[in-house]
């Protein structure tokens, strides 16, 4: 019988870091979390092998504050994850507004043991000096 640590898997750390010499690995929701940071941070042609990986979120970065932008957020981080993060369900997304950043709360549903997590995604609308 599959376990978690099988579902979920294990990878190395990103930022890449190392302990002892050896590659720091992370595992089961920890990784899931990663995975969703890096999708949404990787703009839509960047990879080069595969140029269609990652999300739109960077075509919103001079976008108004209001409710346009969190439509927008919410159709583009839909898209992505269901198209990329195959061990969860997207559920929906909340945000809180700061200054230049929009902190959005996505809560997914993890597939292997059908628990609700979230994951807060911080959206800077302009460069942070």
């Amino acid at each position: 019988m599959a376990t978690v640590k099988d579902y979920l898997g294990v990878g190395m750390k990103y930022p890449a870091t190392t302990v002892n010499g050896k590659a720091k690995l992370i595992e089961k929701e920890e990784l899931v979390k990663q995975s969703i940071f890096i999708i949404l941070a990787t703009p839509i042609g960047s990879r080069f092998m595969l140029p269609e990986y990652g999300s739109q979120l960077e075509e919103l970065l001079f976008e108004q504050n209001d409710t346009l932008l969190e439509n927008l957020l919410r159709l583009y981080i839909a898209q992505a994850l269901e198209k990329w993060e195959k061990r969860i369900k997207f559920v929906s997304v909340s945000f809180l507004h700061e200054e230049a950043m929009v902190k959005c709360i996505i809560k997914y549903r993890l597939l292997y043991g059908n628990e609700i997590d979230s994951f807060i995604y911080p959206f800077y609308r302009r460069l942070k000096w």
